[in-house]
């Protein structure tokens, strides 16, 4: 190939890169979506599982037709009378009591400071109305409240401005019912009542400020919400962002000062992530000095780097054009560090091979190019191909952002090859070419002509010498003193069992994670905050607790017309058309579900995990019939006609009496919905309350959906539900309730049974209930979907147990085949398996958990350990009718010297992911030094070590005799048959047959 046409062959490799370069360029001028980045979310869904389509079913009810609560009907001013989100502050005063006047006014400057922020009470504060009728900013929940007066209608003593007696007033809060719940929740764990000196003493404390939804200017909010929370969330950072962090530095007064928030959480990582994701770029520098440094070449470095990007966008086409993935996140970013340190690895497989066979003599340069391409792809494509197996067994995962990276990876790889083994070598002749004096590109290397050998140029001498020391300390020093000597080899055996036996034991005690994905490391306002708040505070009324809302009126989401990549798809929403709440039946038998969970038996109080109130001692439950059952009562009091269930009497009758409400001329005789005329009348409290003043509305309105009834000539057909909120229909309900479960350190082994609880307790209900509400499910759809979450941990862990067990069942056929011999690839494999092993150990050592990041590093694990081991392997096979000593000194000469430069250029590139704040990037940057370290010590220590024991010698463990059997059996060739020396091979005859058979 290389002597029919040199000069064509490199404008046409280099000609296809650049096409395809311009190609990308064309597209993205086109505005094609060519490159699918969305770096804010990582898509780790189970798209079929039921969690993820009944909270998909819910969230997206509004998209598909149903009308829900919109507050910004009543007002502008009034938006923000619900709390959108929390902004919470934490103060620590370590080793002391925090309970002290100073402290206590240090906390009242800085919540004072926040407050009083023009922005924040304009536009951001939670708004309530006050008894004359105003409103104001909703006051911060601290403890300064027991202070200020705010509660000195409950008692006396809450009335200390001047904090002159700290320990009276906080014992007089411990005393009373209704504020000992709010004082737990103020003092950490660590709070001490000591009534015999008359002392109240604690290390921590904390305080919520609330903050308005949605911001006033919008006018629709469903249909801006998205935008609406981007502004939102932007406007908070900038009136919080720079003085909170500036106060979390510098601290408040003596005390340490933490704070978080959704937005400004959200906002700090996004910063960071783009930050941190510099750290690769000093990596990819550190690769391409290193890979300048090895080859001792400007032109063959800048070209490698080049054939390296390149692959990257050629992978990217392939990957969104042909293969139509439509997602491209953080993990597909981090596949460029994993692709620089296997393209140097192949790169420096080329450049060794091509620098070691200097010393042969060749008819040309054509026939050392070929020489040197045999044995390069070979062993190339054992590694690569190898490695992309290992990495096509995270292909089966569920998950998208994992099945989605294996893809990307393994096609990246197999590209990276292709373009080594097809552009590289014409790198490599133009080089050469160079070097001879036939080109003057002098800013790159010497024009200075040269022999072959480079004797012209002291430093490209100086570069060869260390080459040659490098291989000649492997085939000697370390061959002879380590590898082959009896003594040395024993203990390197020794070491390493023991090694490997430790491993084993930290490895087997490597547990799954219980505590939720952490994104910050352990020195951030983040990572403290959170520590502090699961350690360091006791459980609360305010604390994130799983709440489980059971649904009527919908199916799981649709989503079979979503493509198969999209996971920013809504889905159709499907109605469950049988529900009707206008049964009498099933306003009496959802009434005795609300009645039993209110009042559950012990078994359902463990086995549900419900959560009873500190204050009252009922029941957390938000079950919109049992209070109106309540409401009505006392409306029935009034009036004598309302009583649960509702039928269209009694709705008729309240209509008649409220005229100015209702007309019930209007009615049409087959109206029948006068459940809905109740619901109305009870959430807006018949029109007499303003919206903010309503706990009702704000409390049970979010668990309804409706649409009106049009009929085709475009009227309503029959009356309005109150100030038309819901139209006529009611589409979808809901009830909820609190479990006792926490949100920041549920994991899967603790959460799933109740999860399975609750699915038995709702399907045993829902067989009680008549047929028009009998089809309700549970999930968990109010802000994070934790029972899906739950699954996800276990499908994490199970997919990195299973990828890693695939990857090595994988490597081992592919190593066998490789290779050609069943004892070198099984003596590889375990040697694989042994890195494996040793890397689980050491994240145990580290104190990690096989949580969400951990899984998604391991299913990398087996990829990036085969490729040292493999090149020793190849080389071992390579000599033929060697000794065990021959062919492992052999393979310790060749590929040794591109072991050391893969894994130096790895290394060192992993090195400045260790500076990365956020906890992926730094375990990334640890997970990548530790596996290639130990990848470089198992291969060259201890593989080499055990080939020279008990490597095959001759055709031992060879499968090349069972293919001969297998092709002479596909020819028709029997065991008396020879094959004929003048057929070049296709053809054999028997011995006592003087005719030829010719094989086409």
């Amino acid at each position: 190939m290389f002597q029919m046409f040199p000069k064509y062959w490199r404008a046409i490799t280099l000609g296809c890169h650049v096409l395809l370069l311009l190609l990308t360029a064309v597209l993205l001028v086109a505005s094609y979506d060519i490159l699918p980045v969305d770096f804010g979310r990582v898509p780790l869904n189970l798209e079929k599982d039921d969690t993820k389509l009944r909270f998909d079913a819910w969230n997206f009810a509004k998209y598909g037709g149903a009308v829900t609560a919109n507050p910004a009907k009543a007002g502008a001013q009034n938006k923000r009378g619900i709390t959108y989100q929390t902004l919470q502050l934490v103060y620590e005063y370590e080793n002391g009591n925090i309970l002290t006047k100073g402290n206590l006014r240090q906390m009242q400057e800085t919540e004072n400071s926040v407050l009083q922020k023009k922005i924040y009470k304009e536009k951001l504060c939670q708004l309530v109305r006050g008894q004359n009728g105003t409103t104001f900013c909703k006051p911060a929940f601290s403890i300064l409240r027991f202070f200020d007066g705010s509660h000195a209608n409950l008692h006396p003593d809450f009335n200390d401005s001047n904090f002159t007696n700290i320990s009276r007033v906080l014992m007089t809060a411990r005393s009373l019912n209704l504020t000992k719940a709010f004082l737990a929740y103020h003092l950490g764990k660590d709070v001490r009542f000591d009534l015999v000196n008359n002392i109240v003493s604690s290390s921590y404390c904390r305080s919520l400020l609330y903050i308005g939804w949605p911001l006033a200017g919008y006018d629709n909010v469903q249909e801006n919400e998205d935008e609406q929370t981007e502004t939102l969330d932007e406007l908070i950072f900038t009136t919080f962002g720079d003085s909170l962090a500036t106060m979390a530095e510098e601290g408040v007064g003596k005390m340490n000062f933490y704070y978080t928030n959704t937005a400004l959480r959200r906002k700090a990582t996004q910063e960071q992530v783009i930050k941190d994701m510099q750290l690769a770029i000093l990596s990819f520098v550190f690769i391409v000095i290193f890979m300048w440094l090895q080859t001792g070449s400007v032109w063959i470095t800048a070209w490698a780097i080049f054939s390296i990007l390149s692959s990257f966008n050629i992978a990217n086409l392939l990957y969104r054009i042909v293969l139509d993935y439509r997602y491209f996140g953080v993990f597909h970013v981090l596949s460029i560090f994993i692709i620089l340190g296997i393209g140097a690895d192949d790169i420096f497989v080329f450049t060794d091979t091509w620098k070691q066979s200097q010393g042969k003599q060749f008819p040309s340069m054509a026939h050392r190019l070929d020489f040197v391409y045999r044995r390069a792809a070979k062993a190339m494509f054992i590694t690569s191909f190898t490695t992309m197996v290992a990495f096509l067994s995270n292909v089966p995962s569920p998950l998208l952002a994992i099945s989605s990276f294996g893809v990307f990876s393994a096609v990246l790889v197999f590209v990276n090859y292709c373009s080594v083994i097809v552009f590289f070598p014409a790198v490599i002749i133009m080089h050469e070419a160079h070097r001879k004096g036939k080109c003057c590109c002098c800013l790159l290397t010497s024009c200075k002509s040269q022999t072959p050998e480079g004797d012209g140029n002291g430093t490209q001498n100086e570069r060869k010498k260390l080459a040659s020391y490098i291989i000649e300390f492997f085939e000697g020093t370390f061959f002879d003193k380590v590898v082959r000597h009896k003594i040395t080899r024993c203990v390197v055996l020794v070491l390493f069992f023991a090694l490997i036996s430790v491993s084993i034991v930290f490895a087997a005690g490597l547990k799954p994670n219980e505590d939720q994905i952490k994104i910050w490391g352990p020195n951030s306002n983040w990572a403290k905050i959170r520590e502090l708040q699961s350690s360091k505070f006791a459980a609360s009324q305010e604390d994130r607790v799983v709440k489980v809302t059971i649904v009527w009126g919908l199916q799981n989401q649709d989503r079979s017309q979503c493509h198969h990549t999209d996971f920013k798809c809504r889905g159709k929403t499907v109605f469950d058309t049988s529900f009707d709440m206008n049964s009498p039946p099933c306003q009496t038998s959802i009434l005795k579900l609300c009645d039993k969970m209110k009042n559950p038996s012990p078994d359902e109080i463990d086995k549900l995990q419900l959560r009873r109130n500190q204050v009252t001692g009922d029941i957390e439950m938000e079950c919109f019939i049992a209070r109106m059952d309540e409401y009505f009562k006392v409306e029935g009091n009034k009036t004598e006609y309302l009583t649960l269930p509702f039928n269209s009497q009694k709705m008729k009758t309240l209509m008649n009496g409220n005229p100015l409400l209702y007309n019930v001329s209007t009615l049409s005789k087959d109206y029948y919905r006068f459940f809905e005329v109740g619901v109305g009348f009870f959430l807006r409290n018949g029109s007499k309350s303003a919206f903010v003043n309503n706990y009702d509305y704000k409390t049970f309105s979010k668990y309804f959906g409706g649409r009106n009834d049009i009929t085709s000539s475009g009227t309503h057909d029959g009356v309005k539900l109150q100030e038309n909120e819901y139209g006529n229909s009611l589409l979808f309900m809901a009830v909820a309730v609190n479990t006792t479960l926490q949100i920041s350190n549920l994991g899967y082994k603790t959460g799933l049974p109740v999860h399975d609880s609750w699915e038995n307790f709702i399907e045993t209900q829902m067989k009680t209930m008549p047929p028009s509400c009998n089809k309700a499910f549970q999930a968990t759809v109010e802000g994070f979907n934790i029972w899906h979450w739950l699954k996800v941990q276990k499908i994490l862990i199970k997919n990195a147990i299973q990828g890693i067990l695939v990857g090595l069942l994988l490597a081992l056929i592919v190593l066998v085949i490789a290779t050609t011999n069943v004892i070198v690839g099984i003596l590889a494999t375990l040697t694989i398996a042994m890195i494996t092993c040793s890397v689980l150990a050491t994240i145990t050592l580290l104190g990690w958990k096989l949580g969400v990041l951990e899984s998604l590093n391991m299913t990398m694990v087996v990829g990036l350990s085969v490729d040292y081991v493999v090149h020793l392997a190849e080389g071992y096979i390579e000599l033929e009718g060697g000794n065990r000593l021959q062919r492992t000194k052999h393979a310790l000469g060749h590929v040794g010297i591109s072991v050391i430069s893969g894994a130096c250029s790895t290394l060192g590139a992993a090195v400045f992911m260790f500076g990365g704040k956020i906890i992926f990037f730094m375990q990334f940057g640890i997970f990548i030094f530790v596996t290639i370290g130990f990848s470089t010590l198992y291969s060259l220590l201890f593989f080499s070590t055990v080939l020279t024991l008990i490597g095959p010698q001759g055709d031992h463990g060879s499968i090349l005799p069972a293919v001969r059997k297998v092709k002479d059996f596909v020819r028709g060739k029997s065991q008396h048959d020879v094959d004929c020396d003048q057929c070049n091979g296709k053809g054999y005859h028997n011995r006592n047959n003087v005719k030829d058979t010719v094989v086409e």
